[in-house]
């Protein structure tokens, strides 16, 4: 498990990047990481990325 500032390190990078970028794909590869429907995931290819922010040890992409 990487340590809290490396996950920030990583979230900075990907706040210049990625906002405004399209997701050209959604590749789950561990189920049991998802609550809820994994279908549901699906329809997220196409989706905008409006922001990247950090709740604790994980990177959250907020999607437009």
């Amino acid at each position: 498990m990487p340590e809290l500032p490396e996950v920030e390190t990583v979230a900075r990078g990907l706040r210049a990047a990625l906002p405004g970028r399209r997701l050209l794909a959604v590749d789950l590869r561990r189920a049991h990481d998802v609550h809820g429907d994994v279908m549901l995931l699906s329809p997220l290819a196409g989706a905008q990325v409006s922001a990247v922010r950090r709740g604790g040890k994980y990177l959250v992409l907020e999607l437009g």
